[in-house]
């Protein structure tokens, strides 16, 4: 069968073409580059941080042009689902591409050296027949179906042994490469007969000697002989062009031959089966939600995360990071699966949840604080800064800051009772700020934390310790927390932070938030109303009298509850007097007595008088407090 020279051109035999999120109508670019803000939540929901990562200039112009993702489409599961079959199917072209090249490129040097070998030692020199002597016009290969030999037996040691020296075969499983050699056929040569000319278009197979001995010739002269296990006509895999060489018997031989599209059709199932893997381990970190700003993603990220997430294999032994200062390597590393050690100098303090990531400490502050050790076969995705800038564009170091800032509010003994939202308002409104030894920090700020370095503390009220203390990222340092509860107005900031000087870290690196922008979500006590709100709710719902409420339900019944402060031996009910109220012990424990004598004790969580809500009688014991 003659085949067309366009059935050999890679581009032409994509089975499908490159579809980009742009084409399907997503936005892109600086758009793509930001999370959404909560202006509903908050007057100003923008991270600013310092002016060496992006200016507060060019961050307001990009608000008010509603670049920061105001416009950005989220992906949909429908839109997702489409975009990861293009961005496996293009992924799969693009790997066939690149062992193209490295085939042409190994070509390319095997010339250079057969040229320069001819200059210094003459054509090769073999007695023999050559190709000229059953020459013809019709193609070598046309005429193949004369030497087949259907029903030989196959050396398969052979050729999975010399197949796998091949750049196209060195990533086949076992299935792969014995799929493969199935479907190559025997074909049997005579000496001197023709199996690939020189010139020709219309090649289309590739061979792996079996036995004997074959003859390449270049230019009508001799240049290697080929025995078995050596393969040729590999080009013809993929690439089109004519052939470079001839290649004849040298007395009786036999090769194994495929045709090229058989052999691209199994590369794109290799292809396409470990792609897969790495796009399903993909979609698990973002059905998780875990995984913070690979949250609100349009089309044109999620399918860019898709074309260049990496899958790297780790095995008891490897180390995932290494506790060190000035990294270069900027990647984000996100567990997938496997068990890896958390420690630092030389104390192990944990191990990895799936799907946490590491490395952005290192993106951050130019150093990694842990080592990371895998404790057997681990797997985890690989972001490099340069999929996080085509993601996130320059601006994904912010990003990175933010989700520092949200980890930081949700471990905070304050701030840790507010929801995810209030979470995000207040990560939104944060800003860094990087000094320098012995730099202070400025006025204005209304709460800061350090989270790189270390910072020396004073107070600078009376009602405080003047004594200088040094604040580090591993000792907690957090400083205004008490603004953190009420509006800030008049009240100044009352702790001097400064940079601490004659240690190894170059300055120190804080996350701080400003009265103007915090008193707007504060206002009126707001936060402390929300988090009594948000508490009351929560002790409500671990009542097992109030399991069965809805949660509109549940948050009626809050607004009713009062708070009621008691000092040590006072008495909350007395014996006899009329049930009115139920009460739910939020802090301290309680004496339960009959007649004058103990009969239990009650303590945080749990609650009596539960009989006053379904009857109007008189209480039958005492509750009096232990402490307050």
């Amino acid at each position: 069968m003659m085949s067309s020279c366009a059935s050999r051109n890679p581009r032409l035999r994509m089975s499908t073409p490159h579809i980009s999120a742009i084409s399907l109508g997503f936005e892109t670019g600086a758009q793509a580059a930001s999370f959404t803000p909560r202006a509903s939540l908050t007057p100003r929901a923008s991270l600013t941080p310092h002016a060496s990562l992006t200016p507060r200039g060019d961050l307001d112009r990009r608000r008010r042009s509603g670049s920061i993702n105001s416009n950005t489409t989220q992906a949909s599961e429908s839109d997702r689902h489409f975009l990861r079959q293009v961005s496996i199917e293009t992924n799969v072209e693009r790997e066939i591409a690149e062992k193209v090249r490295l085939v042409a490129d190994g070509q390319a040097r095997e010339g250079r050296l057969l040229q320069a070998r001819t200059c210094l030692l003459g054509p090769f020199q073999l007695g023999g027949t050559g190709l000229s002597s059953k020459s013809s016009k019709r193609s070598p290969e046309q005429q193949l179906d004369q030497h087949l030999m259907p029903g030989a037996v196959k050396d398969s040691t052979l050729l999975r042994n010399n197949l796998r020296k091949l750049a196209f075969f060195q990533d086949f499983d076992d299935w792969g490469m014995q799929a493969l050699i199935e479907a190559m056929q025997v074909f049997e040569f005579l000496d001197g007969d023709p199996v690939v000319r020189q010139g020709d278009i219309e090649g289309t197979y590739f061979f792996v000697v079996a036995q004997g001995a074959f003859l390449v010739e270049k230019d009508g002269l001799p240049c290697s002989l080929l025995g078995p296990g050596d393969c040729f006509g590999e080009s013809v895999l993929l690439l089109f062009g004519e052939r470079s060489t001839s290649v004849c018997a040298q007395g009786k031989a036999r090769a194994y031959g495929i045709k090229g599209m058989a052999v691209r059709e199994l590369l794109a199932e290799q292809y396409e089966q470990r792609r897969r893997m790495v796009v399903d381990a993909l979609d698990e970190v973002l059905n998780s939600g875990q995984c913070g700003i690979l949250s609100h993603l349009n089309g044109y990220q999620v399918q860019t995360l898709y074309d260049q997430v990496e899958m790297r294999t780790l095995v008891r032994g490897d180390m995932m990071k290494v506790e060190r200062t000035g990294v270069e390597n900027e990647e984000l590393l996100l567990l997938v699966s496997g068990t890896v050690a958390i420690e630092a100098e030389g104390k192990t303090l944990g191990t990895m949840n799936r799907f946490d990531m590491a490395g952005d400490h290192a993106i951050l502050f130019g150093d990694e604080p842990v080592t990371l050790i895998p404790e057997g076969h681990t797997k985890v995705l690989v972001l490099s800064a340069g999929l996080l800038n085509n993601v996130f564009g320059s601006d994904f170091r912010r990003l990175l800051l933010r989700k520092r800032a949200l980890e930081l509010l949700a471990d905070h003994p304050v701030s840790k009772s507010l929801s995810n939202e209030q979470h995000e308002a207040m990560a939104d409104v944060c800003e860094l700020r990087i000094l320098a030894p012995g730099e202070q920090l400025e006025a204005g700020i209304r709460f800061a934390a350090c989270l790189h370095g270390e910072v020396e503390v004073q107070a600078t009220s009376g009602k405080l310790s003047p004594e200088i203390r040094r604040c580090s990222p591993a000792a907690y340092a957090t400083f205004g927390d008490e603004n953190l509860l009420h509006p800030c107005g008049g009240r100044l900031w009352d702790v001097r932070v400064k940079a601490a000087t004659g240690t190894s870290a170059p300055g120190a690196r804080l996350v701080v938030w400003r009265s103007e922008d915090l008193d707007g979500f504060l206002a009126l006590d707001l936060l402390e109303m929300l988090r009594e709100q948000e508490e009351r709710a929560r002790v409500l719902k671990s009542l097992f009298l109030f399991q069965t409420l809805s949660g509109q339900q549940i948050t009626q019944l809050a607004e009713t509850l009062q708070i009621r402060l008691a000092g040590a031996r006072e008495t909350v009910i007395a014996q006899g007097e009329v049930a009115a109220h139920l009460c739910i012990i939020r802090r301290g424990s309680v004496i339960i007595e009959i007649d004058g004598r103990q009969v239990a004790t009650m303590s945080a969580g749990e609650y009596f008088g539960e009989r006053a809500l379904l009857h109007n009688e008189h209480r039958n014991s005492s509750v009096t407090t232990a402490e307050h």
